[in-house]
């Protein structure tokens, strides 16, 4: 993990193969093969670590959310959306999950007709999960963040205000939140 922390991914791919051979039966090293080959952007060597885990630990939802965020890596909306399906699937109150589904599901793809959009039934699933994840949990910036944005997206200006103020009031004086907080401030 130092290795990866400072910048050096193949030699931490090397560590992290070693760790998987010495603990065959846990995922948290196929993720972390996953997310270093996702940071060289090696997607195909990412996609096959990540699948590693999925067939060691098939109730987790941590393979298929890693999945799911390469996928959009690489502008693979509908494979995203397929994986965070997945993550859903394997544990439906996964809060992640939920924030995930949520997300990729706003945006937009290859329309049948040809064109590009977000289909409705695309943004009702996104509003489903999202208000799902924020009453799961109520304080969770990043939940709050994503339900403001669909609500802007859809046009309802009086949920999109009330969850951008929560959201501010959520983040204010938070360093981690810091990157998101002028959009909030913002909206």
């Amino acid at each position: 993990a130092a290795l990866a922390a400072e910048g050096k991914p193949e030699a931490a791919i090397a560590e992290f193969k070693k760790a998987a051979e010495l603990d065959r039966d846990t995922i948290e090293p196929h993720l972390l093969i996953g997310d270093a080959y996702r940071a060289m952007k090696k997607y195909d060597e990412a996609f096959a670590a990540y699948g590693a885990a999925k067939k060691i630990d098939r109730t987790s939802p941590k393979p298929h959310l890693a999945s799911a965020l390469a996928r959009l890596d690489r502008g693979e909306v509908e494979q995203a959306i397929a994986e965070a399906d997945q993550a859903t699937e394997v544990n439906p109150g996964n809060l992640a999950g939920m924030i995930l589904q949520g997300r990729v599901s706003m945006l937009p793809r290859r329309l049948p007709d040809g064109g590009t959009g977000v289909p409705p039934v695309s943004l009702e699933r996104a509003q489903l999960n999202l208000e799902a994840a924020v009453q799961r949990a109520p304080d969770n910036i990043e939940a709050r963040y994503w339900l403001a944005k669909l609500y802007d997206q859809i046009g309802d200006k009086d949920r999109a205000f009330a969850a951008w103020t929560k959201a501010g009031e959520l983040a204010a004086d938070k360093p981690e939140h810091a990157k998101i907080a002028p959009e909030i401030a913002e909206a």
